[in-house]
């Protein structure tokens, strides 16, 4: 089996020094239960797996990708106050993109069309999370 990794850091201080120190090597099960890697996949899968994963990325905005990645890794470590600050002036930055308002407005006009929150309807929002954006509103 072969794994792959996650952030650095997930595992804690305290499993980190004990691997070091002891020089013990993690078994897959066991890096997937402290959460030193996301996922174990059987060593033939490998490549299929990481293609699949960077084509879910591929489709996600560029723009909000980074700014996420900012919010948790600047903004977790901040105290919880000034964590969400920095979450928020992120998602401002962002919203003031031309695609995220664009998306924004279609999402409001929606709203208005329908009457509903369209991410509350479960095919509208698993065909969203699947392709990484919000958009076409229509029943699936």
């Amino acid at each position: 089996m072969h794994v792959r990794c996650a952030t650095t850091g997930r595992v804690g201080a305290r499993q980190t020094l004990a691997a070091v120190l002891e020089g013990k090597a993690f078994t897959p099960a066991e890096a997937l239960a402290l959460g030193a890697v996301d996922e174990v996949v059987p060593q033939d899968k490998v490549l299929e797996r990481a293609l699949e994963r960077a084509e879910f990325l591929g489709l996600r905005a560029k723009k909000s990708l980074g700014a996420i990645k900012r919010s948790v890794y600047f903004g977790a470590s901040l105290p919880l106050a000034q964590g969400l600050q920095f979450e928020h002036a992120e998602f401002l930055v962002r919203d003031q993109d031309k695609e995220a308002q664009k998306r924004m407005l279609g999402y409001i006009d929606a709203i208005k069309a329908s009457g509903d929150l369209p991410l509350l309807d479960p095919k509208i929002y698993a065909r969203s999370v699947r392709e990484g954006r919000i958009g076409n509103y229509s029943k699936v």
